[in-house]
């Protein structure tokens, strides 16, 4: 569950705090986490191997420093909150609220690697003020979203 961390205003930023306390607990510094954070912004797909997984563990791993307890508990706390994130993009009602939906699923999936979910994400996101599509385009989320949380489910316990 993702604690709720005073002077931080998006879900992404308490993801990324609460990601960093999970490090630190497994030995990882914040100045680790800061450096293989990077911009945040610039995930990019892993090696054409990983294209087919909805998981690239190998963008994970670069994150995780290659610890495997904590790229299971990121998986696991990305796979129990990203469907509650889903749900927020489902109940959008504004383009603010949709947008800040979709944005946070943006970034998270594309943290952890789940890639088609960042992407499915960022086209979502691009559907502010056309209500008509965000029925498909949360169709394609979920998509994405229920094949990332099976290959998580599957390999992560």
């Amino acid at each position: 569950m993702i604690t709720q961390v005073a002077g931080l205003t998006s879900p992404y930023e308490q993801l990324w705090q609460n990601y960093a306390r999970l490090a630190a607990g497994h030995g990882v510094s914040q100045m680790q986490v800061a450096a293989q954070q990077g911009s945040k912004l610039g995930f990019t797909a892993g090696p054409a191997t990983q294209a087919s997984s909805p998981v690239d563990l190998g963008h994970l791993r670069r994150f995780t420093l290659g610890n495997y307890a904590l790229e299971r508990e990121v998986l696991q706390l990305f796979a129990e909150q990203a469907p509650l994130i889903l749900q927020r993009l489902e109940l959008a009602r504004t383009d603010k609220a949709w947008r800040d939906a979709a944005h946070t699923l943006k970034g998270s999936a594309g943290a952890v690697g789940a890639h088609a979910v960042a992407r499915a994400a960022a086209e979502a996101e691009l559907l502010r003020g056309d209500e008509a599509a965000w029925p498909a385009g949360i169709a394609r989320v979920r998509l994405a979203l229920d094949e990332a949380c099976s290959f998580i489910g599957a390999g992560v316990r």
